[in-house]
């Protein structure tokens, strides 16, 4: 099954003239075709304090990572499409499980993939035993493994022994660690998993599934080949120094391509915002986006996340309404193909007046980002608090503020 696949890009842009912008079967094209600015109102623009968020700003790489604390979840996004990749590479070895009928996991690091008996077997087991079984950790990609053959070689984080990158048993994807190991090697024991690794009491084998190894590394350089047209590396899942070379400076959440994705597309409705907004206030924001792939969007899987570049920290960040300062909103109902979703937030004026930029795009957290960026320019002004223009300042010169709300919508499809 061939997942490899780069976009094809369809470019729109679209400038409202009031609080709501909509686009109006605009033509479609190759490249940008700019409209008119069209200023409602009779304030001239002052664009002398303009500042775009996010142009200089770099998202964590997975060799950044290695200077944090001890938790593979930094890498986590990046490792869930390593995770996708693979299954989609080999679908009929490699199966996710859930938590749940004695299942926990010992946290948000797991990532839960067997191959399918390795899954049924564990499933036997704990139907079996009873209790709970405490996962601590199953699939590790080369991404975490990485990290932790860093940290051991520095002496951190508490690391006995770090198998290279390419040669875990984790990799493999017939492998467990059990937190609560001493109540579960007898029931694992039988249905089919070995405990007889020296000197790591933790671990279990499931020794008669198939050996996975290497796939996690096949998956990474086929994501990086999808993203990096120009910069292209054999896909022999062997892990060497051209691998690690661009394994290092990889996107920690994930690349914009993501995994296998030709199920995940968008067309941008319309958007909503105030057309000022006061210093330190909150303004309400309303976006509307149409499924058009194939893929359902559903509340906690879909996210509007922030962009140019990815996954980095919003200077328009509510902590009281967002989900995380790089993830804005999730989508509020479920949006089959065909339907308009809603994204609707909240946004925390800085404190200083200012123009500035944000830019957000569509993301299916461990899959792929896809869909139209969507770009607001958001006035900050004290204006807001007395509704319009001002002349104010002791020179008589005008204060001039309006809204600039600017939704540049590239259509983005992955190809099949």
């Amino acid at each position: 099954m061939l997942c490899a696949g780069t976009p094809s890009l369809f470019d729109r842009r679209s400038r409202g003239t009031s609080a709501v912008a909509r686009l109006h079967s605009p033509v479609r094209a190759r490249g940008l075709a700019p409209l008119a600015l069209v200023l409602a109102s009779g304030c001239a623009l002052d664009t002398g304090g303009e500042t775009e968020v996010g142009s200089s700003a770099l998202a964590s790489t997975v060799g950044d990572e290695v200077a944090s604390d001890c938790s593979t979840a930094v890498v986590l996004g990046l490792s869930r499409q390593i995770s996708n990749e693979a299954q989609c590479l080999t679908p009929d070895s490699f199966t996710k499980f859930d938590e749940g009928n004695g299942i926990v996991f010992s946290g948000s690091a797991v990532l839960p993939y067997l191959t399918p008996p390795g899954k049924r077997d564990l499933e036997a087991a704990v139907a079996a035993h009873g209790g709970q079984i405490q996962i601590n950790s199953a699939f590790r990609t080369l991404a975490q493994q990485y990290l932790l053959v860093q940290w051991h070689a520095q002496g951190r984080c508490q690391i006995a022994a770090a198998a290279p990158v390419g040669a875990s048993n984790h990799e493999t994807g017939r492998a467990l660690d059990v937190g609560n190991w001493g109540d579960w090697t007898s029931a694992l024991g039988n249905h089919g998993w070995a405990h007889d690794v020296p000197g790591d009491e933790v671990h279990f084998d499931h020794t008669s599934s198939p050996d996975l190894r290497g796939y996690d590394v096949l998956a990474f350089q086929r994501l990086w080949n999808r993203n990096h047209q120009d910069d292209m590396i054999d896909e022999d899942g062997l892990y060497g120094p051209a691998t690690e070379a661009r394994l290092v400076k990889s996107p920690a959440g994930g690349f914009e391509v993501g995994a296998c994705g030709t199920g995940w597309d968008a067309e941008l409705v319309a958007a909503e915002l105030p057309d000022l907004v006061a210093p330190g206030s909150r303004a309400h924001v309303v976006v509307k986006i149409k499924n058009t792939g194939s893929e359902t969007w559903r509340p906690d899987a879909t996210f509007l996340g922030t962009s140019a570049p990815m996954d980095r920290d919003s200077a328009l960040y509510d902590p009281d309404t967002w989900v995380a300062p790089n993830r804005v909103a999730t989508v509020s109902a479920e949006t089959r193909a065909g339907e308009t979703g809603t994204f609707d937030f909240t946004i925390l004026a800085p404190a200083d007046e200012q123009v500035l930029t944000e830019t957000f795009k569509l993301v299916e957290d461990g899959v792929s980002w896809f869909g139209p960026p969507v770009e607001l320019e958001v006035v900050v002004s004290s204006d807001a608090l007395s509704g319009g223009c001002s002349a104010g300042g002791s020179s008589g010169a005008p204060l001039a503020f309006v809204l600039l709300l600017l939704i540049l919508a590239r259509r983005s499809r992955l190809a099949r």
